[in-house]
């Protein structure tokens, strides 16, 4: 199972369709669609620091 995040920062809250069309604009690859900030790295430090990353499992075959 898997799902895609998108996380960024906006001064007003972003109507229901606008934060949809930011979200897939994110999850093609198209960072430049919201501004950079600071508070973004925060909020992964955070989110790392109480949530690690686990490792990548690989088996035998090599899949992971």
């Amino acid at each position: 199972m898997s799902f895609d995040l998108g996380v960024w920062s906006a001064e007003v809250r972003p109507s229901r369709a606008a934060a949809e069309e930011t979200h897939r604009r994110l999850c093609e690859g198209e960072a430049a669609v919201v501004p950079p900030s600071a508070a973004i790295g925060d909020f992964y430090a955070a989110l790392v620091a109480e949530f690690p990353e686990p490792p990548i499992a690989v088996d035998a075959a090599g899949d992971w």
